[in-house]
């Protein structure tokens, strides 16, 4: 039965990819608007997250950071985090690096985007 997830879960992200490399979110009505944005007017932290994932796709790295800079400046950390959960990454590592993403890191984390997105909606 966890092969036929895994399979699932393969077949869910290759078509997302094909989806959001194919088509941009700010061209095309099939994504949805950031319901923060469209009752307040602001910015959230993931406002121009879709683009980003778009641009990056298609090997645009300077659009992608401009729409987005928190989210394409955290991938290394989130692939970190979720290839250290991984089956076969040896213990040491993984002791080594969990300290990123607990305890204060999380403060941290939670700062870091609280900061971002004031920031974003006051420049």
């Amino acid at each position: 039965m966890r092969i036929v997830w895994i399979i699932l879960g393969i077949f869910l992200l290759s078509g997302l990819v094909w989806v959001y490399s194919s088509f941009n979110p700010s061209a095309s009505g099939l994504f949805p608007k950031c319901p923060f944005r469209s009752l307040t007017g602001w910015q959230c932290p993931g406002c121009g997250s879709q683009r980003a994932v778009h641009y990056l796709l298609n090997g645009r790295i300077g659009p992608a950071f401009r729409a987005n800079p928190l989210m394409v400046l955290s991938i290394p950390y989130l692939a970190l985090g979720f290839s250290i959960r991984l089956p076969g990454i040896p213990e040491n590592l993984r002791r080594r690096a969990e300290p990123l993403y607990e305890g204060k890191a999380v403060w941290i984390a939670g700062a870091v985007l609280l900061i971002y997105w004031i920031g974003r909606n006051i420049i």
